[in-house]
Parts: structure tokens; sequence; C-alpha cells
């Protein structure tokens, strides 16, 4: 196996798959003590955290920098709010990346080299062109991040899309910063909506120390990340130092219809392996290397579309199925007005169970909910119907993933039918504004 990028899905691709007795190769264009260096939001669930445990690998104070307890989600009056109560670690992202690295170099081979792109072999991929040379290989994984180096160059047909569409992605920007004083919920992140200021997205506070965060904006559309996070986020701090501020662009949509092809799969956010609620990606990019390396070692010699299918179906009963159900909450949010989301914050139209259950993919109101749901929304009728219009189709995506094809042959008509659930989702939700 030959792996392009050793972040987060290539690390757990690697051990995965060379702990199961396979010869595997990791290329890495970054120097080895910059691997691990990438803008995020630098948190990460506890749940993840004891995956990476069975991969063998045992994160310590030194990546794990501040433990949070809970997630408050803000209405844009910053008064009205949603307490969730969770467990997760705000990290030390370049150290939590050095120390997968240090594993990977325990059980595969690491290269120094840049992906330029496939070697295709009579309709399939057999290894990566370098800037080095070339590596041959039974099966190839593209983990190159949102630039899909090797994505994009494959000549045939593919489930995935080679090229992403620029509404594919949220533009980002975040600052580490150290403050005056100490952070109000030094063991709680804060998640705050606002369609004026962040669009389609949210502004967030994560504790990385009590008087040092992370905070940052994530947004769609044409208004500038980096503009507003300087005037409305970071100008409520008294910032004493700025530790580090940069730009990326996060991949927030739904789920990807497949991420395999013959001889070759895609994982992490080159498939786009992103929570569309909360831009979560550290966990489920690891979920999903390991998950395609145990699809590899499953199809042996004969790595071809059909052998490798179960890493889509796994991947899309347990974790899409979640994501797609996010994707259409998000999509309602993004179409609320201002007003409209004090609104639904203040007369607790969203509660906190239905927050957990917009995280584990089970989405549902019961009658005495909606009963209580329609005497709080008495006020703004419309609101209250775009929140059981959300319900609904989150519920028929649920259970469309649970369909999710155990062959290629039923994919074509699958993907038709989700995509009408996603084009009626957009329909439902116009982004406010437009």
């Amino acid at each position: 196996m030959v792996i392009a990028g050793c972040g987060t899905a290539g690390a757990a691709a690697a051990l995965t798959a060379a702990k199961a007795g396979l010869k595997v190769c990791v290329i890495e264009r970054k120097d080895r003590a910059d691997i691990g260096v990438k803008t995020c939001g630098d948190a990460i669930h506890v749940d993840h955290l004891e995956f990476a445990k069975k991969l063998g690998v045992q994160f310590g104070e030194k990546e794990l920098l501040n433990k949070i307890t809970g997630m408050y989600l803000i209405a844009p009056n910053k008064k009205d709010m949603i307490y969730v109560e969770d467990e997760g670690y705000c990290v030390n992202r370049r150290l939590f990346g050095q120390k997968l690295v240090s594993e990977v170099e325990k059980e595969a081979k690491l290269l120094k080299v840049s992906a330029m792109g496939p070697i295709i072999d009579g309709g399939k991929v057999t290894g990566i062109i370098t800037d080095r040379g070339r590596l041959d290989a039974t099966v190839t994984i593209d983990a190159t991040g949102v630039a899909g180096v090797l994505r994009k160059q494959i000549p045939f047909q593919t489930d995935f899309p080679k090229e992403m569409q620029v509404n594919d992605f949220a533009k980002a920007y975040r600052g580490i910063v150290q403050i005056e004083g100490e952070f109000d919920t030094p063991q709680a992140i804060k998640i705050e909506f606002n369609n004026e200021v962040a669009p389609g997205g949210y502004i967030w506070y994560f504790p990385k120390a009590k008087n040092v965060l992370n905070i940052g904006i994530g947004l769609k559309g044409n208004s500038s990340a980096q503009e507003n996070y300087n005037k409305f986020v970071a100008s409520q701090f008294g910032i004493i130092k700025v530790l580090d501020a940069s730009a990326w662009a996060l991949p927030i949509r739904r789920p990807l219809d497949g991420f395999v092809a013959n001889g070759f799969m895609i994982i992490g956010d080159t498939a786009s392996q992103v929570n569309p609620l909360d831009g979560a990606g550290i966990g489920y990019s690891m979920r999903g290397g390991a998950m395609a390396a145990e699809a590899a070692i499953e199809a042996g010699e004969q790595p071809t579309r059909e052998r490798l299918w179960k890493y889509n179906h796994r991947f899309q009963t347990e974790i899409g199925i979640k994501h797609a159900q996010s994707a259409i909450f998000v999509e309602a949010l993004a179409s609320l007005s201002n007003a409209d989301l004090n609104f639904v914050f203040g007369k607790k139209l969203i509660s906190t169970d239905d927050i957990k259950r917009s995280y584990t993919g089970s989405m549902k109101l019961s009658t005495a909910q909606k009963l209580k749901k329609v005497m709080a929304g008495a006020g703004r009728p419309e609101v209250l119907s775009k929140l059981y219009k959300v319900v609904s189709l989150a519920n028929e995506a649920k259970e469309h993933y649970k369909r999710y094809p155990e062959t290629p042959a039923d994919l074509p008509m699958w993907s038709a039918l989700s995509k009408r659930i996603f084009e009626r989702s957009a329909q439902a939700f116009p982004a406010f504004g437009t």
C-alpha cells in the first residue's frame, strides 16, 4: 500500500494496514518536524481518542491541552444559548500529528516526497508518480487533504467527484491568541451562530488554556472570513499576543456518494469526511482511514472497486448517515435570519436533546415535543414549519443512508434518490439573504 499524506487519515490507514501485515509506504511533502501543523479548530471528541487507542496510539498531556466538558450554542444576540454536556479535548495540533507519525514510523516506511499523480495501468491505479520517481503498489490511497492531488487526476469514471465545487467549501480564518484575564468558560467551547457575520457557518471559541483561545470563523458566500474575524470576532477580546493566525478552506458538504475506484481510495479531507454541523474532522478522518485500510486488507491482491466497496458501505452507514443529517440541519440554520435565530434560541425551539440527536443521526420529535414547540413557536409559524421540515428531511436521509447499496450495481439509483433529497433540502432552506 502507498499512501499520499501523513495527516490523521493517512496515519490511521498506515497503522491499520501495517499492523495487519501489509507492506506500507507513506509519502509526505512536509518536513518531518512540520507534520501535524495544520490550521483547524484543534478540538477532538473523547470517543475519537478511544478509537485512537485501538490503533495503538495513546495521547498524553503534551498533546491533550485542555479537557472540555461541554459546549454552548449561542444565538446572535449573545444572550440565548443551549448547553450540551459532552467530553473532549483541545489539542496541541502539531504534537498530536507528531505523535501519530512517530507511531507510523514504527510500522511503515515514511518518505519525504511529493505526490505528482497516479500511475494508471489497464483502468486501475497502480501507484504514485512522485517528484523523486515512481512508487508501485497494489492499492493506493489519496490522503492529500482538500488539494486531492491524486483524486483530481484519475482518468476513468469514478463514484466521487474529481473536482469539488466552490460551495463544497467554507472559508475559515482562525487565530490562536493569548487574552487578558481568563476565558469565562475555560472547560467549555462556544459556538455562535450569526448569519450576518458568518453566513452558512458559525463563530467558535475553543479554550486551549484559561487565557489561550483558538477563536475563528467559518462562512460561505462572498464575505471575507478574515475581515469578519478582525471586525466582529477578535475585537471582543483584549488580545495580548497572537500566537498564530491563518486562513484555510474546509470541506463542508453532504457526504460524497463513494470513495473507491479500481486500486484506489480517498480518505479524510480528500473525501470530505468532515461533519458539516461543527466542522469536526480529526476523529472522522482517523476512522475513515482505518475503514479504508481494513477494506484493502480484505481485498488482498485484487483491490477492485467491487472488492473495496465495503469501505463505502461501512463509512456511509456508520458515519455518512450522521453527516447527511447534519448537512440538512446546517442548511436549515443558514436559511434563518438573525431575528429568526434569536427567536429559535429564545423560545427553545431547539433543545439540548435535539442537538444530541443531530450528532447521533437520530433527529426525531415526539407528539408531546411537537405540541410544546407549536405553542412556543406561535409567533413565527414559518420558522416552526422549517423546523418540522428539517426533521422530516433528516429522517428521510437517515433511512436512505441505512440502505446504502452493498454492491456498485445499485449505486446509480441510490445516488439519484440521494440527489433528490438534498435538492429538496436546498429548495426548502434557501440561504438567508439570497
